[in-house]
């Protein structure tokens, strides 16, 4: 069976203010004018933390933002949350687009 190709909004996204809507809104959008589907990927933790080694107080849990986006963009049904790291963090762009193509 192939795999759907997908459309990925890829960020943060620790409380959906209105430009992270404007990004999910046109995710959706870009996705169907392709037929393919609308995902999002996110992290963890806060990138400021591993960048800085301080902590960062949050909004919302990964679960939380992973609810909050499927309630107001239903028809992104997949949340990807990986593990923010030092790994991640320094990993070259199509490394990262490559694993992020085995997902």
């Amino acid at each position: 069976m192939e795999e759907q190709k997908k459309v990925i909004a890829l960020g943060f996204f620790d409380g959906i203010h209105l430009g992270h809507q404007a990004l999910l809104r046109r995710t959706v959008e870009r996705s169907r004018e392709h037929g393919m589907t609308p995902a999002v990927f996110t992290f963890d933790r806060s990138p400021r933390e591993v960048v800085t080694g301080q902590h960062i107080p949050l909004l919302t849990t990964p679960e939380d933002r992973r609810r909050i986006v499927q309630a107001l963009f239903p028809p992104i049904g997949e949340v990807i949350v990986a593990p923010f790291d030092r790994e991640m963090m320094t990993m070259p762009w199509d490394v990262f687009v490559e694993k992020l193509r085995s997902h």
